[in-house]
């Protein structure tokens, strides 16, 4: 029997005669599929229990990733404090919802004296962003 002419060209390549290297014929396998093959893989993969957890993994990596990267925003784009934000974000993420009660809110706030007829407005704007951040993602 003769082989394939990816078993040839595998072994052409690699110089070993009657050994294809895997990853040879996986790599040009992989540019081969027509993306409605995978389309219907990614269907079946979904389906099928096993499968489905490591999609939702990866669905769930993808949502940290989202999420990281908003509240990274909102620190830059409002100048809060970015470990006090961080951990008041956190805690109001595990707790489901954001809280203006306490001083946690308040170490979030760039240095701005309490006085200052701009506080009381920069803290609410701050808190229904953090709020309406909280409720996307919350866990």
């Amino acid at each position: 029997p003769s082989a394939s002419p990816l078993a040839e060209q595998s072994a052409a390549q690699s110089g070993r005669h009657g050994q294809v290297p895997y990853t040879a014929i996986w790599r040009k396998w992989w540019t081969l599929a027509p993306p409605q093959w995978w389309a219907q893989m990614w269907r079946a993969a979904r389906d099928e229990p096993a499968l489905r957890d490591r999609l939702a993994l990866t669905e769930l990596a993808h949502g940290q990733a989202e999420q990281a990267r908003e509240i990274d925003e909102l620190i830059r784009s409002e100048g809060l404090n970015e470990e006090a934000a961080k951990r008041y974000i956190n805690t109001s993420l595990k707790r489901g919802f954001a809280s203006e009660n306490g001083t946690e809110l308040n170490s979030t706030l760039p240095k701005m004296s309490p006085l200052n007829p701009q506080y009381k407005t920069k803290k609410q704007s701050v808190f229904q962003k953090i709020a309406a951040l909280v409720e996307k993602f919350k866990i």
